[in-house]
């Protein structure tokens, strides 16, 4: 969507249900050995968020000069495919800043120079987990592991294709 020149907006999004029809889990037991079997039915797919949004506002204040403000969200994910509430990740959501400026040559391939800062507000989140579940002295138990994702960071380079003027003008 671009209401005026200097302006564009970008959304996306994914909304989507995943489900194992009929998901058997193996509980492994410390007392006994072996395994117990529980038969869960139709449980949600481990990390297979049920929405994904993004926003994008861009901002061409000069020509060839771009800031962008990009969103993501995630929806609440599962850790394992039991569907069990205590064994999953939080919602999140983050932003990010890009700054470019793309410069033309005559006799090259055009040179841009880009800033990314990422997570501009610090959030935090984890976008990914581990789960171990096991049965001790007739109680379920689970250790968790957690990977939390980058502050603030900043990212900053150089992007050229390969080539001379003389490939500007050739046509495939």
């Amino acid at each position: 969507y671009k209401p005026v020149r200097f302006f564009a907006w970008h959304i996306n999004g994914c909304f989507s249900i995943n489900r194992i029809v009929d998901y058997v889990n193996y509980l492994d037991d410390w007392d006994n050995g072996g395994q117990i079997v529980q038969h869960l039915g139709n449980t949600p797919i481990s990390f297979s968020p049920s929405v994904v949004l993004g926003n994008d506002f861009t901002f061409t204040p000069l020509k060839d000069f771009n800031i962008s403000f990009v969103t993501k969200f995630v929806s609440k994910q599962y850790m394992d495919n039991s569907g069990d509430d205590t064994y999953c990740l939080k919602p999140y959501s983050y932003s990010n800043l890009r700054l470019s400026y793309t410069f033309h040559f005559k006799c090259l391939k055009d040179w841009e120079l880009f800033c990314y800062v990422n997570n501009i507000f610090n959030a935090k989140y984890e976008s990914n987990a581990w789960i171990y579940t096991y049965s001790y002295e007739g109680v379920k138990g689970y250790d968790t592991g957690y990977f939390p994702q980058s502050g603030i960071s900043c990212l900053g380079g150089v992007r050229s294709g390969m080539g001379y003027c003389g490939d500007r003008d050739r046509k495939s």
